[in-house]
């Protein structure tokens, strides 16, 4: 492979899911199961100073497509992966995966993983380029689909010079993952500051850069420049010649979907103050910047430099940091907590880890993880020996009843996968307060299903509750779930039909009093507290509040003075629990005298 000696200005830049290793799909009524597991990440082979080739046919062919043509001077454009790889083949944990460890190899601009969990060898996702940007923004490291492990997150610069002092980092997009409104092509002008900090200058549209395409799946726009090139065309590498095609057989592939809008930052590239409008993505984030050669327009930030470093505490270039342990446990890891660097693939009996703290002693049993608190002995093993388990395979989910019971059930599993048994104690926090727990005996290799209940307030918008699973006073397991948009429209959701009847009854001689009177039956199975009102076409309206059981009817009546004689008129009496309306009625009288 060659390298391209043309240095582009953003390799000096740093660069920037409700998913998992796939296309983005999920709904924003789903319910996130989040592990936060606390096993750590075994790479296999030393990082190399310099860019090595792909580490197999299925990441070269990954490589070739786009980044072949840039290396061999055929295109000129902006690089998606880089010139070559930056390590060698490393395995890193994945639980999905055979072995629980994943192959990868870093680039510049991302990872690339092979999953092994069931894609077909000739698929666009039998390599994927990982969710690296949500990690570093959230500070949560993917280790399985739906398993995290909690981090800082990353506060290196995600556009310009990464000793710049006026754009944000990684760690400052947290606050702006909101979705928003669809803006339509509505020019951009917002401004990104070095603390996460929005504000506004309407000279920016003068740039003449507008929003193109709005994701409905997590709610944010993107700007023209960068849909433009996630759906663009040029010159490929396929099946060992140049042909003219897609750049992405998927235009969310290489960058995933946005997870930000598009702002400018006034930031320093090359020590030179420049606008560059940025955009994070979950896998990468693009820049566009208005002075650069057209190709380079629109580059990909250097992602997978900043993630990791950002994972295993040095740069790719760099070696590992020297080890502070003063004895040498032969296992070739450093002694500090950190990665190793000469393990071969996962089943060959050395994990390369050396989690000794310096004591001398290798205490991770062979899984590259210290479980004996650094002091060689089993803690935590109730006098048989046997050391608690790592995670309790932690399962949650949510039941939801509004109706008459604000009460959100939490349903927690438990799997123990040791020969470990003894006391769990369960906490569950929602919206960081604690609001129930348990304390419960598993059994070795048991299986237990716990219920935790949150009295809500009423109907819910958003609301995030986690689990956290403690053996004495270490957390082993915490899941997540994050409950949003729940029952919009109650009557739809639950089927809940009033059987709501009505009908009109007029006395004007002598009174001008028309009487709205009608039944109502509650057809649902749960209990319901039903606000009735009755309004006409004027300021008039009257309400009463009646309560009915599952099956029960009753009775209403609503009194109007009228004034006088009418010709026409429409009354509406409409029925509705938790200000949601479920049912409704319309009557009309014409010519009634």
């Amino acid at each position: 492979m060659q390298c391209q000696a043309q240095s582009r200005i953003l390799d000096d830049l740093t660069g920037y899911t409700l998913e998992g290793m796939g296309p983005m799909g999920a709904s924003r009524r789903t319910l996130i199961s989040i592990f936060a597991l606390l096993a750590l990440m075994i790479p296999v082979f030393a990082v190399q100073a310099d860019t090595v080739d792909p580490a197999n046919e299925h990441f070269e062919r990954t490589w070739e497509r786009t980044d072949r043509p840039v290396d061999t001077d055929q295109v000129d454009r902006t690089w998606m992966w880089g010139p070559g790889a930056n390590t060698g083949p490393m395995w890193e944990q994945y639980l999905e995966s055979p072995d629980g460890q994943r192959e990868v190899q870093y680039y510049d601009k991302s990872r690339m993983e092979i999953n092994l969990t069931g894609e077909p060898e000739d698929s666009v996702w039998y390599v994927t380029n990982g969710l690296l940007v949500v990690e570093m923004v959230t500070g949560r490291m993917q280790i399985g689909e739906d398993s995290w492990e909690p981090h800082e997150a990353e506060t290196n610069n995600v556009a310009g010079d990464r000793d710049g002092e006026t754009g944000p980092s990684y760690a400052d997009l947290a606050g702006l993952l909101d979705p928003v409104d669809d803006r339509g092509q509505d020019a951009i002008t917002q401004i990104v500051d070095q603390h996460g900090e929005i504000s506004e200058d309407p000279g920016l549209a003068d740039q003449g850069v507008y929003t193109a395409h709005f994701d409905d799946i997590t709610g944010h726009n993107v700007a023209e420049p960068f849909w433009e090139f996630m759906t663009s065309s040029g010159l490929v590498y396929e099946s060992g010649e140049y042909v003219q095609g897609a750049m992405f057989l998927n235009p969310v592939y290489a960058t995933g979907r946005p997870i930000t809008e598009p702002y400018w930052a006034h930031v320093p590239v090359g020590g030179d103050h420049q606008w560059v409008l940025l955009q994070a993505f979950e896998r990468r984030v693009l820049t566009y910047t208005p002075g650069n050669d057209e190709g380079w327009k629109v580059e990909a930030g250097n992602v997978g430099r900043h993630y990791f470093e950002w994972r295993y505490g040095y740069p790719v270039d760099h070696d590992p940091p020297p080890s502070d342990d003063s004895a040498d446990d032969g296992t070739g890891g450093p002694g500090n907590g950190g990665p190793g660097n000469g393990a071969p693939p996962p089943g060959t009996g050395d994990d390369s880890a050396d989690d000794d703290n310096g004591n001398g002693v290798d205490d991770d049993n062979g899984n590259g993880i210290d479980d004996d608190n650094g002091n060689g002995i089993d803690d935590g093993d109730n006098g048989n020996g046997v050391s608690p388990p790592d995670n309790l395979g932690l399962g949650i989910h949510a039941d939801v009843s509004l109706l008459g019971s604000p009460t959100l059930t939490a349903t927690v599993n438990l799997n123990n996968p040791s020969a470990w048994a003894g006391d769990v104690q369960l906490v569950m926090t929602c919206d960081g307060a604690e609001v129930d727990d348990a304390l419960v005996n598993i059994d070795a290799s048991g299986n237990l299903e716990v219920e935790l209940e949150h009295q809500t307030s009423g109907l819910l918008s958003i609301d995030v509750c986690t689990v956290t699973a403690l053996i004495g006073d270490t957390v082993v397991d915490s899941g997540t779930i994050v409950v949003v948009d729940i029952l919009p429209n109650l009557g739809d959701v639950l089927n809940v039909d009033l059987g709501l009847e009505g009908a009109l009854e007029v006395n004007l001689i002598g009174s001008n009093l028309l009487t709205l009177n009608g039944t109502l039956t509650n057809e649902s199975d749960v209990d319901l507290e039903v606000t009735l009102e009755a309004t006409d076409h004027s300021d008039w309206s009257d309400e009463t509040t009646v309560t009915l059981g599952p099956g029960q009817s009753t009775s209403y009546s609503f009194d109007r003075d009228v004034g006088g004689l009418i010709s026409i008129d429409q009354y509406t009496v409409t029925a509705s629990a938790h200000g949601v309306e479920l049912d409704s009625k319309t009557i009309t009288s014409v010519n009634v005298l």
